[in-house]
């Protein structure tokens, strides 16, 4: 029997409103999300209440406890953990490159390259083993491969920063073309999943307007494709706000819900003078990251929704375990499906 584990967050989801120059998508009250081990894998950032970094935690500062959903018969788990440290990271950047972004495209190249410069030149340690690629995303109609389009690489995985940099200043396409963004959500996540030979920590950073007018995916499916591989994304959105507020507000959902969707943040950057605090947040993020994973309970029936509960805290003197005032970014359950 092959367990299927869908992570489930419960965010809600704001209706889709159909216009001509905007992908329409349905809504969904249950967002749900695929992956195809028999552990449970959560992802926590961990930050005081205020939103400063917490002081290092240990296995024993975490308590990770289930209850079937509708129910309150919460049931501790055994974890393993991992810190930021201790797994290497892959991550990535992808530029919307396609004719909606024309009078932002050498912007939107100055602000992948800076995050290179400020992120992952920061974070990045070559011991470790961690590695980053670039690639853009545009559609035209007469190419042969759709996908080539939806994900073109423009520096393959590597540790150096400079080569990611290069990779984005020498772009000589001209921004051109329909907007597939939830395809390159889908070709980036497979991409994620064929260099799964190993335990990595994983984000994508998405630079973009937030338009998707090109069903190559849709939200639902590229979204389901990057919880899979346990790949936070993070989307910075940069069309102009002078724009029709329908569409700018369109733009946006369809960036929030990626995030949203996959435990990443959306940021939206109409200013440059924003950027070293968005950079800011995504450094603090992937610094205060723990990997919590346990294995599915072999009680839990097909079909089952469970609740995750985290806390953090410390043991008193007295030996009893005290929670600490924190906020905890994680997702927050998970449907167990079961095929034969």
């Amino acid at each position: 029997m092959k367990v299927f584990i869908f992570i489930l967050t419960f965010v809600s989801i704001l209706p889709w409103l159909a216009k001509a120059q905007v992908t329409a998508e349905p809504a969904y009250d249950k967002p749900i999300f695929s992956a195809e081990v028999d552990m449970v894998n959560v992802t926590v950032v961990a930050l005081s209440a205020g939103g400063k970094p917490l002081p290092q935690l240990e296995k024993q500062n975490f308590k990770l406890e289930e209850s079937l959903a509708g129910g309150q018969n919460f049931r501790e788990r055994n974890i393993k953990l991992d810190q930021p440290e201790q797994l290497p990271l892959r991550g990535g950047i992808i530029i919307d490159t396609s004719g909606s972004t024309a009078r932002q495209f050498r912007y939107q190249l100055d602000v992948a390259s800076e995050l290179v410069k400020w992120i992952i030149k920061a974070v990045g340690d070559k011991k470790r083993g961690d590695k980053f690629f670039v690639a853009e995303f545009y559609y035209e109609s007469l190419d042969l491969n759709p996908s080539q389009g939806a994900f073109t690489l423009k520096q393959d995985w590597s540790d150096d920063s400079s080569a990611l940099v290069r990779a984005i200043v020498r772009k000589t396409k001209k921004a051109a073309g329909t907007s597939p963004l939830f395809g390159s959500v889908r070709f980036a996540a497979e991409k994620f999943k064929k260099e799964a030979r190993g335990n990595f920590a994983n984000f994508l950073i998405i630079v973009a307007d937030g338009q998707d007018n090109v069903a190559l995916a849709d939200l639902k499916e590229s979204t389901y494709r990057a919880q899979a591989v346990d790949l936070p994304i993070y989307t910075i959105g940069t069309a102009k706000h002078d724009i029709d507020s329908f569409l700018l507000d369109s733009y946006e959902n369809n960036l929030k819900q990626i995030s949203q969707l996959t435990g990443g943040r959306f940021f939206d950057l109409p200013e440059q003078n924003k950027l070293p605090e968005i950079a800011r947040q995504v450094l603090q993020d992937l610094r205060n990251q723990y990997h919590l994973s346990y294995e599915l309970s072999p009680d839990y029936k097909d079909g089952d929704e469970v609740k995750i509960r985290v806390r953090v805290g410390n043991v008193s003197s007295d030996g009893k375990w005290q929670p600490l005032p924190a906020k905890l970014l994680h997702r927050e359950g998970y449907l167990v499906t079961k095929s034969h």
